[in-house]
């Protein structure tokens, strides 16, 4: 540990500090789940609305998320760690060794000699000496136009200081608020398009703006002239986006903690960087913890497309249903809060959509109802109308075409009823009725109970959504009436042959339904009971 006493406290003229791009997850770079994790067993097996596994780790320091947000130093550094990818707490208790024996070192010199602004510059200058090896800087202006030895444009991780000394300008800053916090000291993290660094804020209303970048750049004044120089030593050689002024105007000042937050989507969260199970995992964990980033939330909802696609490509319907289970709640909450985003409110209508298929496809009929009215209530316009009325009917018929093969037609028959008001106008919706009945119809003359079959034909012809033609449903009626009167019949029971012909005479009016239903009584009349001849059942036309 460097000797804090003989660093030089002198504050430089000017030091120029370098600037950094960072790098957020683009939309078109969505993470998609590898395949050897296609069976997502141990997925949406936490207590948080985050459909990736979690460690010990990571759910502790989500669970202490409120202390980060208060400024709490450890928990700060476990939410930075959390960030840099997956790492378990061995690694935080490793790190926190490190920086703990840090703190002890420059507190019991500066404690009681430096004032709080003294002890920001002093911090600024050894961490780099300390925890990037940088050497003693000089304050002559060659030493303020180079980086450190040791900086790389794409190192983003706080881990990643502790594994090679390497850093950016978000890593130092991450960095640079825990060991602020340790001391005491309050601020804010400085956001620009390519840029981080970080403010601190004291009693008497003064600030400093460190630029962790330079051990030289505490307190630096930021106007039109700083950054030209920037662009011009280190933007425009580097063919990067240079930081202006402007920008500078317009930055962003984000909490400590936030800069966890965001650092989820920063470099080392590319595809050639991380895997899709990380990157999908940090995407959730970022958008979680804060839910005003709207960059979060998009990064989020890519992943959770890609994942939901994926799950309903390979047909794996209770992984999904658990899937929207587990994480619709909250992702409804947050993605209310970005309606001015087509995109996002896009892909947020479509989840809904494929979780009715999800739930039909696993028989949840309750869930299955709540999705199509979520969906109807988003279809703001005509084309998602349709897709929503389009889906409603291939959810019911999902249910039907299960039911029917279970033999349970009155779960069948309450699915309709359940469904009847988002599907009826949809052009196919009599079609469906008509199968569903048929099938119930030809499951009940399979067992040769006709006054069922007849019953159930007589319920649909009752119902309102009939097709123009219902000839072959009539053929149907007349031969399952024809049946029951000679099983009637067959227990000479004339009486009640007559009064079920009579009823369906009067039923059908006008209509030669009931005809073969009189025939066979007729005949039976015709000869002598005890030797009436035993008539041939009717056969079921093809339904």
């Amino acid at each position: 540990m460097t000797d804090l006493l003989h660093l030089n406290l002198k504050r430089p003229a000017l030091a120029l500090t370098l600037s950094l791009v960072l790098w957020v997850v683009s939309a078109s770079a969505a993470p998609a789940l590898s395949s050897t994790h296609s069976s997502r067993a141990d997925f949406g097996r936490n207590a948080y609305p985050i459909w990736s596994p979690l460690s010990f780790f990571e759910r502790q320091t989500i669970g202490e998320r409120h202390a980060a947000e208060t400024g709490d130093p450890d928990a700060l550094l476990a939410l930075y760690i959390m960030a840099s990818g997956r790492h378990s707490l061995d690694d935080y208790k490793r790190i926190k060794q490190q920086i703990d024996h840090y703190v002890k070192t420059l507190k019991d010199h500066t404690d009681g000699v430096l004032d709080p602004w003294q002890q920001g510059e002093i911090l600024n200058r050894t961490m780099h000496h300390s925890f990037f090896r940088s050497p003693e800087p000089k304050d002559d202006e060659d030493s303020q136009s180079k980086p450190p030895s040791n900086y790389n444009l794409d190192q983003s991780q706080l881990t990643g200081i502790f594994q090679n000394n390497l850093f950016n300008c978000i890593s130092s800053s991450l960095l640079y608020a825990v060991l602020a916090r340790h001391l005491g000291l309050e601020g804010l993290g400085v956001m620009l398009p390519s840029h981080a660094f970080i403010q601190l804020n004291f009693e008497n209303g003064k600030t400093a703006e460190v630029e962790t970048t330079s051990p030289l750049g505490y307190d630096q004044h930021h106007d039109a002239e700083f950054y030209q120089r920037a662009a011009d030593s280190w933007f425009n050689p580097r063919g990067l986006a240079p930081s202006s002024y402007n920008d500078y105007l317009d930055r962003e000042l984000i909490s400590f903690w936030q800069l966890g937050t965001r650092n989820m989507l920063h470099q080392h969260t590319h595809p050639g960087r991380m895997n899709d199970v990380n990157r999908g995992r940090l995407a959730e964990i970022s958008a979680f913890l804060d839910p005003s980033y709207e960059a979060a939330q998009i990064n989020r909802m890519h992943y959770y497309t890609t994942e939901a696609s994926n799950m309903a490509k390979h047909q794996q319907w209770p992984s999904l249903a658990r899937f929207f289970s587990h994480v619709m709640e909250n992702l409804t909450i947050d993605t209310e809060r970005f309606n001015h985003n087509e995109p996002l409110q896009n892909s947020f209508f479509w989840l809904n959509l494929l979780a009715i298929d999800a739930y039909a496809q696993t028989q949840q009929l309750a869930p299955t109802l709540s999705y199509i009215q979520q969906s109807m209530n988003l279809a703001f316009n005509s084309e998602r109308l349709e897709r929503a009325q389009n889906k409603s009917l291939s959810a019911l018929n999902t249910l039907l075409k299960h039911f029917v093969a279970e033999q349970d037609f009155n779960s069948g028959l309450y699915a309709i009823n359940a469904l009847e008001s988002y599907s009826s106008e949809h052009p196919h919706f009599v079609k469906s009725l008509n199968w569903f009945y048929n099938q119930w119809a030809k499951a009940l003359w399979d067992q040769k109970l006709w006054g069922d079959a007849t019953a159930t034909l007589e319920d649909y012809l009752a119902q309102p959504y009939l097709p123009a033609n219902l000839k072959d449903t009539h053929n149907n009626l007349a031969g399952a009436y024809q049946n029951w009167i000679i099983a009637e019949l067959e227990l000479h029971n004339l009486d009640g042959a007559k009064a079920i012909t009579e009823q369906c005479e009067i039923q059908h009016f006008g209509l030669t339904l009931c005809q073969k239903a009189r025939d066979e009584i007729t005949v039976y009349e015709t000869v002598n009971p005890k030797k009436a001849t035993k008539a041939a059942p009717a056969q079921l036309p093809g339904t």
